[in-house]
């Protein structure tokens, strides 16, 4: 059953010891991290759901990562201090799978050992939040944007189907083109992107969501939308309230 459900960044600086540590330019980000970690340790979940748009992705089908264990690593980054591991939840891995078989849409099954650095941040950041739970791994697919939402539905009637207690997060941030430093460079419309996208989550308002085309998301590089689109339906037949607790 779903118990909690975040969307949450994976900046790999934020985590000490890194050489580009950034964590005082991120402060509010660490403190909105860390209080997801203490939230999900506080519900006793057993648990959780990552949804991402990295790894391998694939054409209209979800991906379903499964590999026992699973090892989160940021030696990319210069992280050193080894791997952290985490069990599979088969079981609720097994229900996605079985759901998405019986809906309109479909999966594939990963066994890639090594998670990508998306999916690493969060469970090396929080691992004394989230030590002991088990872990499941999804990839949005290359979809229309209602095709993706509407598999997001999918995933949610399976995770009603385990008596497990489940958190879902959602790692996903929004325009990589908000600055001069940017990889990409500053874009005009990714202030007014990202501004779309916060207001559409605080109302509950999925046309923004929708909306966004392909080329407008690869202009200002938001693809990572594509992970929040799958997430957008997985708390919306349960009383919720969203809270923004960093925008940095």
């Amino acid at each position: 059953m779903l118990s909690y459900a975040a969307i949450i960044p994976h900046p790999p600086f934020v985590i000490e010891g890194l050489k580009q540590d950034q964590r005082e330019a991120l402060s509010e980000t660490i403190k909105a991290m860390k209080s997801v970690g203490e939230d999900v340790m506080s519900l006793h979940v057993e648990t959780l759901v990552l949804i991402t748009t990295h790894g391998e992705r694939y054409e209209g089908a979800l991906g379903v990562a499964l590999h026992d264990p699973y090892v989160a690593s940021l030696h990319a980054f210069g992280d050193l201090r080894g791997n952290v591991e985490y069990k599979p939840d088969l079981r609720l891995a097994d229900r996605i799978k079985r759901a998405v078989r019986h809906s309109d849409y479909h999966a594939t099954m990963t066994t890639n050992e090594m998670l990508d650095h998306a999916s690493s941040v969060p469970l090396v950041f929080l691992k004394e939040y989230v030590a002991g739970m088990k872990v499941v791994v999804l990839t949005a697919p290359v979809d229309d944007a209602r095709n993706i939402v509407g598999l997001g539905e999918v995933v949610r009637t399976a995770v009603d189907e385990v008596d497990e207690r489940v958190a879902v997060l959602c790692v996903a941030e929004l325009s990589q083109r908000l600055s001069e430093v940017s990889p990409g460079g500053i874009h005009p419309q990714a202030t007014m992107f990202d501004e779309s996208i916060r207001t559409a989550l605080a109302d509950g308002n999925s046309m923004p969501i929708l909306k966004t085309t392909a080329e407008e998301l690869e202009d200002v590089s938001g693809e990572e939308l594509e992970a929040i689109r799958l997430f957008w339906c997985v708390p919306d037949d349960t009383e919720h309230r969203i809270e923004e607790r960093a925008y940095e």
